[in-house]
């Protein structure tokens, strides 16, 4: 027997209550099981996918192993799969669990690729599930997508949705579905390693997933119904890691949630304290962490070093690791008769997913309602505050990045610049948001169009900066000789010759030249011999 087969018979049982359930539901023309009490919005769902090679990177070697060209297509495949809003027809039919266990491929180059996907994620299943039974049940379980959809009128933000390591698209497939009923489009595809099917957790699978999420987003940017103008990242576990720095690389994104973030937990915070992305400066978007530290305790300082995102934390303290996923639920379900439901359990799967789907409405629909939901007790949501704990910390005032505060120059003068420099830095003397070189540079230009005040000021900026820098102080001494500022002139050049010995950031020959130059200015005003 093959072994996919053997696998799917033995995941068959684990669902069988949710079968019965999730057909009941559908004959009262409710929603699946899956979804609990989560309400659809007002859009029918479409799920659909898109093969592309990605051409920029391959996926295997290119030789075999005896030196032979290997035939067939050796890019980098992904599968995009979406769910959006659409128009459902009452005759249309729902799709099947099974269609996400195995998304079947318009380009039939990926069928071998996905059959690999496809049996990782019933191995993940059998891992989880406790009892057996007839697969066919499991795989004929209705979701409440439709295949192939037609798009609804409009458009929509897209969020890009962060798989953990070795599961599949289907990880949480009510939760994108619900988005999508709320007028989302969320993209995402299987997770793969860089060379193997399984990603591990480490810096090399953790760049390769990034830019996995990276090429999904230029690809279903495209589409004609996504508002390229509104985007949302969202993962579980190492994707809520990969979520996080996607965000820090593409300024695009305007909200990022992380379901159990592996960046909280220290056995897994190497690949991402290692990260050179992963700086407080550069995580700038709002940010929600929705996590629980019963198994193992949570460590929140790199989410609290972001001050510069407004944070939002919810701690669902019922939830296992498991349970931030669909997964969790089929666990209940495949656990024998004698074992918790999800009420006694406490399962908050759709807890989980109103506060997500409030938070991607207020950040990017900017919903003044959702707004409110989110700042509310959780007990105005009939929630019990020993279980559901809300937290939210605004945005901390953050310095200008380099290109903004030379767009501030340009746009609003040196003096608002100058400004907004000795802020920051009375805060944090030790702060610096431009390079040496770029703002020598601004003032020199300043300085040739004879705006030399504004060019003594820029220096000046400089050699707070950078004070053990000989060419800044050099620089603006000549602003303040073309300003005619004697004293100031002498100081700077005195300071130049006291610090020239041991700047290491410049050539000899340029040592050379400024110490040649400051000497020459000092003789000239008396005070060199």
């Amino acid at each position: 027997m093959p072994e996919n087969q053997r696998l799917i018979r033995m995941v068959a049982v684990a669902l069988g209550l949710l079968v019965s359930l999730a057909l009941a539901a559908l004959a009262e023309n409710r929603m699946p099981e899956l979804w609990g009490s989560m309400e659809p919005g007002r859009y029918g769902i479409g799920f659909r996918t898109i093969e592309e090679f990605d051409y920029s990177r391959t996926f295997g070697p290119k030789y075999d192993y005896d030196g032979e060209l290997r035939e067939g297509i050796r890019a980098r495949p992904i599968q995009i799969c979406l769910w959006y809003p659409a128009n459902v027809k009452s005759d249309d039919s729902r799709m099947v669990y099974s269609e996400y266990n195995y998304p079947y491929p318009k380009d039939e180059r990926f069928i071998d690729f996905l059959n690999n996907v496809q049996g990782r994620e019933l191995q993940v299943l059998l891992g989880i599930i406790r009892s057996r039974g007839a697969v066919q049940d499991f795989l004929n379980i209705k979701m409440a997508a439709v295949k192939d959809a037609e798009w609804a009128e409009g458009s929509f933000p897209l969020i890009i949705y962060h798989p953990h390591t070795q599961t599949g698209v289907s990880e949480n497939a009510p939760l994108c579905e619900y988005l999508a009923s709320h007028g989302f489009i969320v993209a995402t595809s299987p997770p793969v390693g860089t060379l193997t099917l399984n990603p591990e957790i480490n810096l090399a699978d953790l760049e390769t997933m990034v830019r996995d999420r990276e090429f999904v987003y230029a690809r279903a940017r495209d589409l004609p119904h996504v508002d390229t103008n509104r985007l949302g990242a969202m993962g579980t576990a190492f994707g809520g890691v990969t979520s996080l720095v996607m965000q820090t690389r593409n300024s695009n994104v305007d909200a990022v949630a992380g379901l159990q973030s592996l960046y909280v937990f220290n056995e897994f915070y190497e690949p991402v304290k290692d990260n050179p992305y992963l700086e407080k400066n550069k995580v700038l978007a709002p940010l929600m962490l929705v996590y629980n530290d019963g198994e193992s305790p949570a460590d929140l300082s790199l989410f609290d070093s972001f001050d510069y995102s407004q944070r939002y934390l919810l701690k669902l303290s019922r939830l296992t690791s498991r349970d931030f996923s669909q997964y969790g639920l089929i666990s209940i379900a495949g656990a024998d008769s004698a074992g918790p439901t999800a009420e006694e359990r406490g399962w908050d799967y759709d807890t989980m997913a109103r506060y997500l789907l409030n938070f991607f409405k207020a950040h990017l629909y900017k919903d003044e309602a959702s707004f409110r939901y989110l700042s509310a007790n959780p007990t105005a949501h009939g929630l019990n505050p020993e279980f559901v704990n809300m937290s939210i910390s605004p945005a901390g005032d953050r310095p200008p990045t380099e290109e903004e505060f030379i767009r501030i120059i340009d746009k609003n003068g040196v003096d608002r610049a100058v400004e907004i420099f000795e802020k920051f830095r009375k805060s944090d003397p030790e702060l610096t948001f431009f390079q040496e070189a770029v703002m020598n540079a601004l003032g020199y230009q300043r300085l040739q169009s004879y705006d030399i005040d504004a060019a003594a000021k820029l220096f000046k900026m400089n050699t707070e900066s950078y004070p053990n820098s000989a060419n800044v102080w050099d620089s603006y001494a000549e602003a303040c000789q073309a300003r005619g500022d004697t004293a100031l002139v002498i100081s700077c050049l005195k300071k130049t010759l006291e610090i020239l010995p041991n700047d290491t950031a410049i050539t000899d020959q340029f040592r050379q030249l400024i110490r040649n130059h400051a000497e020459q200015v000092l003789r000239d005003y008396g005070e060199l011999e």
